[in-house]
């Protein structure tokens, strides 16, 4: 019987490098390798069940994120409130949580002998969405409302998670580096989350050199500038994670372009990769996404973000992760990125409006009409993706998404 949302999103065509996969990458975080990879062991000696499927893992997790993100909009609906002590507490479980539940997915697959390309799709589209989600709590730490400020500080999340995406297609899988942002990022986050729940909501909008002061040293505070002293401890971290960011792009375009260079002297296949140009055109999407968002936001006439803070982040936050899971999808089907999406339309057609209000001096169309319009698009689209890709994977590889496919019983031959 074929569902309601039937659209092929795969074309059949492309369907069977599915049986060609072979889970490729490495993730070299200090971190997880002499410490936490100790804890997710004892948990899946102890703790995990092996009926439960690693993609229900994968699921709870994020349900777990979606949670702690629902309840912090509501404390703090305009991203300027002060959140009350226990929902920094709430968060901090949350996002742990779901990092521990990240990494036991995979492991559940291997024990479990179900590892499969839509383990590895389903795991990444979460974690796309999660990025987003695991910025609200930290947003509305640092409590700049809807602005600009507040959607870099997403980007900063978003940007490396493209280039990580982007590195893995065209290198042929995903390695992460001995400080990233699923392991140390995610658990600096947690401990933002930890010492607002026991210092207080203000803790991050002291001054960097009052920080200094108070927790390292006397001495040390008198060494940094006036520039530097006087900015908030949270724009300082925001700082500090945009450099930190900053690289590892640098280094997932190294390895891209090298790789290219690799393919033009020796390819591999006749497919292989060859033009820097054109690998740059697929993060177009990306480009018109969290570019077009934010030229949204900083010349919006009518302060949309202001207005509408979560509505605009969850179009930018599904958007992201549907085109994020394009490219995983396309990595694990061996098939040609598109240099465009049709989830973005509406948000083009907004940036049209405000274009000519700002032309015309007269506002064309509402603008909180658009952003209604974008978050029932994305909504269907991304909906339809999901459901879809669901049901013609599973159905082609002959494995349940969200449970264990019973194995059939021996029949013994006497």
């Amino acid at each position: 019987m074929k569902p309601a949302y039937a659209k092929s999103v795969i074309p059949s065509k492309y369907m069977k490098a599915l049986k060609k996969y072979r889970a490729e990458g490495d993730d070299l975080s200090i971190t997880r390798k002499y410490i936490l990879n100790h804890f997710y062991e004892w948990l899946m000696r102890n703790v995990v069940p092996i009926s439960i499927a690693p993609n229900m893992i994968t699921l709870i997790g994020f349900i777990l994120m979606l949670l702690s993100s629902t309840i912090t909009a509501i404390h703090s609906p305009n991203l300027t409130e002060r959140l009350p002590g226990w929902v920094f507490l709430l968060n901090a479980t949350c996002l742990f949580l779901y990092q521990t539940l990240d990494n036991l997915d995979g492991k559940q697959a291997r024990k479990t002998g179900t590892s499969s390309p839509l383990g590895e799709l389903f795991d990444h589209g979460c974690d796309a969405l999660a990025s987003t989600l695991g910025t609200f709590c930290w947003l509305a730490t640092c409590a700049q409302g809807g602005g600009a400020t507040s959607y870099l500080i997403m980007l900063n999340a978003c940007i490396p998670f493209v280039f990580a995406t982007w590195e893995e297609y065209y290198i042929g899988g995903l390695y992460l580096g001995y400080i990233n942002g699923p392991v140390e990022g995610i658990l600096g986050v947690i401990m933002t989350q930890l010492l607002s729940f026991y210092y207080g909501a203000e803790f991050f909008h002291q001054n960097f050199s009052t920080f200094v002061y108070d927790f390292i040293s006397k001495d040390a505070s008198k060494l940094l500038g006036s520039s530097v002293a006087s900015q908030p401890l949270w724009l300082c971290l925001c700082s500090l994670t945009l450099c930190l960011a900053s690289i590892n792009v640098l280094l997932n375009t190294i390895n891209v372009v090298s790789k290219i260079r690799e393919n033009k002297i020796r390819p591999t296949n006749p497919d292989a990769e060859t033009s820097i140009l054109n690998t740059v055109t697929k993060l177009v999407p990306f480009i018109i996404l969290l570019g077009g968002n934010l030229a949204w936001i900083i010349f919006s006439t009518t302060g949309i973000m202001k207005q509408h803070p979560y509505l605009l982040f969850y179009c930018s936050g599904i958007s992201f992760g549907y085109l994020a899971s394009n490219i995983t999808l396309s990595y694990l089907l061996k098939s040609p990125l598109k240099s465009f999406s049709i989830i973005n339309l509406p948000l083009c057609f907004a940036l049209l409006n405000l274009a000519v209000t700002h032309y015309t001096g007269k506002l064309f169309i509402e603008e909180r009409f658009f952003l209604y319009i974008c978050a029932v698009w994305v909504t269907v689209i991304y909906y339809n993706f999901v459901m879809s890709v669901c049901h013609q994977v599973s159905s082609y590889l002959g494995f349940f998404v969200l449970s264990i496919k019973p194995k059939p019983a021996k029949i013994n031959q006497e």
